[in-house]
């Protein structure tokens, strides 16, 4: 029982393999890193709560006051003391190595739960409707994965915001590499993903089966839910197989 909670409680674990690298005040310095291998962007990010700012707004110099936000962490963590429900601008500035003329890639996931996403100043992605009311947001739950041409440096500006999770902003932390990297990084992760969850639910309904043919093993029934469950929880909060 405990392997199985275990198992279906950490999606995606072990489908990355991915750099970690540490972000300070802002700025992640990646110079010596090589590309071909991917680099989890974590460390201190940026955090300018309550305004969506634009790569224009910080191209003008006129962002104004911001704090400094581990990622990943949600901006609800005690750490941080802000709300579930706002709307913040989150930037990273990276200093990228020496790169051949393949694009770059960039992986985000469980980004709670709208959001824009710009790499040196070009709209990348976009998910769901991005507002500082909370009325007008509308989150959606989806790995993405953008392609975009650098040298020397990304800055990342991304805007969020949420009004329906109790636990907002980066849960993990984006993966940034080469393009030929960084494809199978999403369909790797969901690939695994939906074995691990198959593998529950058949469980889940073989031991529910097993407590038809035999009522009075409770046990069988109580424990074939729990997989069905688990296994459910998990394609929908770990690679959104069935969101």
């Amino acid at each position: 029982m405990a392997a199985l909670v275990t198992v279906a409680a950490a999606p995606g674990q072990a489908a990355g393999h991915a750099i970690a690298a540490q972000a300070k005040a802002g700025a992640l310095q990646a110079s010596g890193a090589d590309l071909r291998d991917t680099v989890e962007l974590g460390g201190e990010w940026e955090l300018y709560w309550g305004r969506l700012l634009e790569p224009a707004d910080f191209a003008a110099g006129t962002p104004g006051p911001h704090r400094l936000i581990k990622v990943p962490r949600s901006w609800t963590d005690p750490a941080n003391g802000f709300p579930s429900v706002g709307a913040a601008t989150y930037r990273l500035q990276v200093t990228l190595p020496d790169t051949p003329s393949e694009p770059l890639g960039l992986y985000v996931k469980n980004i709670a739960t709208a959001y824009r996403l710009y790499c040196n100043g070009v709209l990348l992605a976009e998910n769901g409707t991005v507002s500082t009311r909370a009325e007008e947001t509308r989150g959606t739950y989806a790995p993405r994965t953008v392609f975009f041409e650098a040298r020397d440096r990304v800055d990342i500006v991304l805007q969020v915001s949420n009004a329906e999770e109790p636990k907002a902003g980066m849960d993990t932390a984006p993966i940034l590499g080469l393009q030929s990297s960084i494809e199978p990084v999403g369909s790797r992760e969901t690939l695994l993903d939906a074995i691990i969850y198959a593998f529950v639910l058949a469980m889940g309904l073989y031991h529910v089966l097993l407590s038809l043919i035999h009522p009075e093993e409770k046990a069988s029934l109580y424990f074939g839910l729990l997989a069905i469950d688990l296994a459910l929880r998990g394609a929908l909060t770990g690679s959104r197989i069935l969101h």
